[in-house]
């Protein structure tokens, strides 16, 4: 029985910890967005980790999905899926109906 309750207590311990450690690191992460100052001097880790490097991110990201995602061959192997190519036929012609 005291076995059974050291392992539920360090199975607590840990629940609490890990949690506490997880939510703190994704407050740091996305929190603040500003900077935050005190007596003339900036707080550390103020702003956050992404709210600080947004345009870079954005950057960085925009390249990948240029060389790795948006590729002229990924694009022509959409373009001439037989699939792909019913769908259009099939919307162009609903669109002229319309009109």
């Amino acid at each position: 029985m005291n076995l059974l309750l050291t392992i539920i207590f360090m199975v607590l311990i840990g629940a609490i910890i890990g949690g506490s450690t997880n939510y703190l690191a994704i407050k740091m992460l996305f929190h603040p967005y500003k900077a935050v100052y005190l007596f003339g001097k900036r707080l550390p880790f103020t702003p956050g980790l992404l709210p600080k490097r947004q345009e870079e991110l954005a950057t960085q990201l925009g390249k990948v999905v240029v060389d790795h995602l948006l590729t002229p061959k990924s694009i022509q192997n959409k373009i001439m899926n037989a699939s792909f190519k019913k769908d259009m036929n099939e919307w162009i012609q609903g669109e002229v109906k319309k009109s």
